[in-house]
């Protein structure tokens, strides 16, 4: 009866009854021990599964295996591996033969704590006894060599797995065209894909989105674009696909044109785009690096503030006297709109009604709390290095935010230069696709000022497909594009109470 509880709500029901045996002086065998342990598995009582396993020792009974694979489920929830790893010595020890579900609990138990090296050997211990592997034995054991970068041997077993009658999956596939990306792997991935239509395997957005990655990367721009125009074409994956994924990938093409369609699309629809679609936007055009795009991305946070989706809060804390901002940004691109246009609004502040407005000190939070915030603190670091520039980024109290601060005098003498209205946060490289010597840029772009504000401060899509894009492979200190940025601003709501 107990082996009948099968979820957690039965977990009472299954103690119960080992307490009615007890009181009928029926002792539990192994059976009993080992349906109470996947019971526990299955309730999440951890904890409690490992206190059974004991008293099962304790009381003189030998496990068997399906005993020590309900064990290893426990070790692999609770990242404990190298218990795991341990109990492939305990089935030799004690003569048992493991099937092909102990090495692959156990391999990856040792993904999932970073012990590829581990993974890696218990796939040779697994062929040592002769175990067939299955699906799940290739898939565990490619993906800890993708993860070491170990691409031939891979692909080695990827080719084996099918000549041994295991058929790919789309786990398979999908941490292969990963590795492809990682790499810059651009015909791997194209093969990839063509080898999953073979199977007639479904290419999901997910599958896409490495192929393009990896094209994209490896510097096959019209194979990446290519391949973006087959998804979208596709219904079931174009569908599946949200927006901002659809802006990332065209972003990763260098398109930025096509991300801005698609937003206007999306606000054509009656959508309200939230904080992590308005952000991939602004990442795709603020990232292009022209005054074309730029532009674009000052008008679509310009709307994000309009619908609330970016609402800048600001506080003293009496502690320290030490105004704090919130930047509820959700990525590098609009931290860099929304820090430039509060800093040129506290130029003003500053300007009009003196340094005491800032009290001892300023903090600046950037973050939403949700996403990621790598590539925001390698951003802020490397414009905090710009020489002047009074902040300083703090070491991170959370996750999901950067802080800075600049002594209040600093930052007041700071704002009232010249050279805090030509400073620009420096962006890591987004694509690398194509470079642009500096030289030429600036001349280029100079030439661009003048009909690209015509054009693009009405924000029509036929229009912004007529400017000029100039590539940069980051977006670093251009006067000229500051100045025409700082023009544009001049009219837009103040984000400052």
């Amino acid at each position: 009866m107990i082996a009948q509880c099968t979820n957690h709500m039965h977990l009472p029901t299954a103690l119960e009854l080992v307490q009615e045996m007890r009181q009928r002086n029926v002792a539990p065998n192994t059976h009993t021990y080992s349906s109470m342990l996947n019971v526990c598995v299955k309730a999440g009582e951890l904890d409690l599964a490992l206190d059974v396993f004991e008293q099962m020792l304790q009381e003189g009974l030998q496990p068997n295996l399906v005993t020590y694979n309900t064990l290893l489920e426990v070790y692999a929830k609770r990242g404990m591996w190298g218990k795991a790893v341990g109990v492939l010595d305990t089935l030799e020890q004690q003569r048992l033969v493991p099937e092909p579900r102990t090495f692959n609990i156990v391999m990856n138990a040792c993904n999932a704590a970073g012990q590829l090296s581990s993974c890696i050997a218990v796939h040779g211990r697994m062929a040592s006894h002769k175990v067939p592997p299955t699906v799940g034995t290739y898939n565990a054991v490619i993906l800890a060599h993708c993860k070491l970068e170990q691409l031939s041997e891979a692909q080695q077993l990827f080719n084996e797995m099918q000549q041994q009658g295991c058929q790919p999956t789309h786990t398979t596939f999908i941490t292969l065209l990963q590795s492809a990306e990682a790499n810059g792997q651009a015909a791997v991935a194209v093969s990839l894909l063509e080898q999953m239509q073979a199977l007639s395997l479904r290419l999901t957005p997910q599958c896409y989105a490495a192929a393009i990655g990896a094209c994209a990367s490896g510097g096959q721009l019209a194979t990446a674009r290519k391949l973006l125009s087959n998804m979208l074409a596709s219904s079931k994956a174009g569908m599946a696909a949200p927006a901002h994924i659809i802006m990332q990938l065209q972003d990763k093409c260098c398109d930025w044109q096509g991300a801005y369609r698609t937003y206007q699309k999306l606000l054509a629809s009656g959508v309200r785009p939230d904080s992590q679609t308005t952000a991939t936007a602004i990442e795709a055009l603020w990232g292009a690096g022209n005054v074309s795009s730029c532009l674009l991305a000052l008008q679509v946070f310009e709307g994000a503030c309009k619908q609330g989706v970016f609402r800048l809060s600001v506080s003293v804390r009496p502690a320290d006297a030490a105004v704090e901002f919130s930047l509820p940004v959700a990525g590098a691109c609009m931290a860099c709109i929304g820090l430039w246009r509060l800093l040129a609004e506290l130029r003003g502040r500053v300007q009009r009604d003196g340094p005491k407005i800032l009290r001892n000190s300023v903090v600046v939070q950037l973050g939403d709390g949700q996403a990621a915030v790598a590539n925001l603190a390698t951003a802020m670091a490397q414009w905090c290095r710009v020489p002047g520039v009074p902040f300083q980024v703090e070491p991170p109290a959370a996750t999901h935010h950067v802080a800075l601060t600049a002594p209040a005098a600093d930052l007041a003498a700071w704002l009232l230069s010249d050279a805090s209205v030509l400073m620009c946060p420096v962006m890591p490289p987004a694509a690398e696709l194509e470079r642009v010597e500096e030289a030429s840029l600036q001349e280029a772009e100079e030439a661009a000022l003048a009909r690209s504000r015509a054009l693009l401060l009405e924000a029509q899509e036929a229009d912004a497909g007529r400017a000029q894009s100039l590539p940069l492979p980051y977006c670093a200190a251009r006067p000229a594009l500051w100045r025409q940025l700082q023009s544009s601003c001049a009219h837009l709501a103040p984000l400052l109470p």
